[in-house]
């Protein structure tokens, strides 16, 4: 029987998830202009990892445990009319962030296996996201200098 220590970590990690600043940019997309690529690929890890939010709820739900998706953090909202390279810039280092707490969470669920196996396929996803949010950015800078 899982502890209700672990379903609350669980729970926190949905919020964190939830509310990261990908997800935030996928509702708010605050840019405009000629950005096909960025707003393509963006939007495809806002979806992939909402997929990954789903898995998190749906343990939690299936463990009778409330499933709180959180607020965002109010230091988001200053973060309309960036510049693509800044913001992907903080998009990066926000992920960094997600895979850290990711990783310990992954160490700390290591007695619930169900749980451990699902953050660590969530970890290997924010990475994959983390590489192409680098990409992004690498294309972007390149453009920017022609």
């Amino acid at each position: 029987m899982i502890d209700n220590q672990k379903n609350a970590e669980l729970g926190q990690l949905l919020i964190d998830l939830a509310r990261c600043l990908l997800q935030y940019v996928g509702e708010c997309w605050p840019w405009t202009g000629d950005h096909d690529l960025a707003q393509r690929t963006i939007e495809e890890l806002v979806s992939r990892q909402k997929e990954k939010i789903g898995c998190v709820a749906a343990l939690l739900n299936q463990r009778r445990q409330l499933v709180d998706f959180g607020a965002y953090p109010t230091e988001f909202t200053d973060l309309h009319y960036l510049a693509l390279d800044h913001l992907l810039q903080r998009l990066i280092e926000n992920e960094e962030s997600l895979i850290g707490v990711l990783q310990q969470a992954v160490g700390d669920c290591a007695e619930d296996v169900e749980a451990a196996r699902l953050l660590d396929q969530i970890s290997a996803g924010e990475r994959k996201n983390l590489e192409q949010l680098h990409g992004l950015q690498a294309r972007h800078a390149i453009k920017n200098e022609a």
